[in-house]
């Protein structure tokens, strides 16, 4: 692939299916709040600190190079908040992950074909499986968590915390704030009765303020078909009897 860094893919095997309840998020560099100068002064300075009685060979370079580069990136560039993500246990994910490669299979698919019929079977199959296995590792996170909570777990805070917080409905983002002529309008009814007042005056008989649109645009549109050439001299002239040897060397379902 044109470069000398080398891939590295590990498994990790676990004996249960729930490890996978949380994941970290990587962390990533934000390069548009970094500080290029300290990044290479940074650089500069430990580059002039390298031992080289230590760096016998390609490899030492580039363990030494990869480590400065590391370090004065972590030193000049901030890096994004990380963030702790909700994960399905492998095994769900790789359902979907199965279920997303057949709809794109059928998707290249001709309609009736055998082939489509089997995937859309495997496809409904493997839906259900999916459902189930959520639902069920739902449930099993909740027997979990009440279980931690002891025998009376409705007379705990952190209880009550959860369900009220599934009960709250998230708020919208709403109209933004509206100006017109002047006047702001804040409240829900304003922006309504003012789109109201807008869209009655844009359709109703007498139209928008706009007197002369009809006519500017019956002008552009007499302007534009009058420039038009409806005359066949740009074209080469084609007997009869030349059509149809064109017609005759066509392919089928093919146009001339």
């Amino acid at each position: 692939m044109g470069s000398d860094h080398a891939p590295v893919m590990c498994t990790f095997g676990f004996n249960k299916d729930f490890r996978l309840d949380l994941t970290e998020a990587e962390s990533r560099f934000n390069f548009t709040k970094a500080d290029w100068g300290l990044f290479g002064n940074t650089l500069d300075g430990m580059i002039t600190e390298i031992n080289n009685e230590n760096l016998n060979d390609i490899k030492s370079f580039d363990g030494v190079f990869s480590n400065l580069i590391n370090a004065s990136a972590n030193s000049a560039i901030p890096k994004f908040a990380a963030t702790t993500l909700k994960s399905y246990p492998r095994f769900i994910v790789d359902l979907i992950k199965l279920s997303r490669n057949i709809r794109k299979r059928k998707k290249k698919l001709k309609k009736n074909s055998e082939e489509l019929k089997v995937l859309n079977c495997e496809f409904n199959k493997l839906t259900h499986q999916i459902r189930v296995s959520i639902r069920k590792y739902t449930e099993d996170r909740w027997a979990n968590f009440l279980g931690k909570l002891g025998p009376y777990p409705a007379s705990s805070s952190t209880f009550w915390a959860i369900i009220n917080r599934a009960r709250s409905q998230k708020k919208g983002t709403g109209i933004p704030k509206l100006f017109q002529d002047g006047r702001i309008y804040e409240s829900d009814e304003d922006k309504a009765n003012l789109f109201a007042s807008i869209l009655s005056k844009t359709f109703s008989e007498s139209g928008s303020d706009c007197t002369d649109f009809d006519t500017n645009c019956y002008n552009y549109v007499e302007e534009f078909v009058s420039k038009l050439d409806y005359s066949d001299e740009q074209f080469s002239k084609v007997s009869f009897l030349e059509l149809v040897n064109i017609i005759d060397k066509l392919k089928v379902d093919s146009s001339p």
